[in-house]
């Protein structure tokens, strides 16, 4: 592999070579969202009332385009 990572050995993958235009189009992005709500909300909610604290440590996997990892970055657990 001859990709180039400026954040890691020459191995690690540079994933914005690999982006497809979906990913890239803000327009497309937010169409997508508003189609494919996830609930976000509803979950970032939950997650102030039932995880521990500040120093907790929350996994998204599988992010899609971060509805949740995005609204849960400014709104989660305080």
């Amino acid at each position: 592999m001859t990709e180039k990572h400026s954040c890691g050995p020459s191995w690690f993958l540079d994933e914005r070579t690999s982006l497809g235009r979906e990913n890239t189009d803000e327009e497309h992005v937010a169409r997508y969202d508003e189609k494919e709500d996830a609930g976000a909300a509803a979950e970032v909610e939950w997650l102030r009332r039932f995880v521990p604290g500040p120093n907790s440590t929350v996994i998204d996997l599988g992010a899609g385009t971060g509805q949740f990892s995005l609204l849960a970055a400014r709104n989660g657990p305080t």
